[in-house]
């Protein structure tokens, strides 16, 4: 079970970076952040549809991966938030 949490950690963390390169060019700030992770949790929550409804699985890893996704989310809100309390001071 700990190695199914640390692969959806690390998994998460990966399609997240890719994703943030792939949109560098946009400077969204927050929206950015919760597009890009919505983007993702929205996949997860899709796969999870389609295994449930389709193959009939009682397997819980897709909303296992959006938890992890919703976790990233919650730490890249709060990263970008201590980015910008230092220009709020410097003005």
């Amino acid at each position: 079970m700990v190695l199914l949490v640390a692969g959806a950690l690390f998994g998460t963390f990966v399609l997240s970076r890719i994703l943030f390169w792939l949109t560098k060019r946009w400077h969204g700030g927050y929206t950015r952040i919760v597009v890009v992770h919505g983007v993702l949790i929205a996949i997860c929550l899709a796969r999870l549809v389609v295994e449930l409804e389709f193959e009939g699985g009682s397997s819980q890893r897709p909303l296992l991966y959006a938890s992890a996704q919703a976790l990233w989310l919650i730490v890249d809100l709060f990263a970008h938030r201590g980015r910008l309390e230092p220009k709020r001071g410097a003005a």
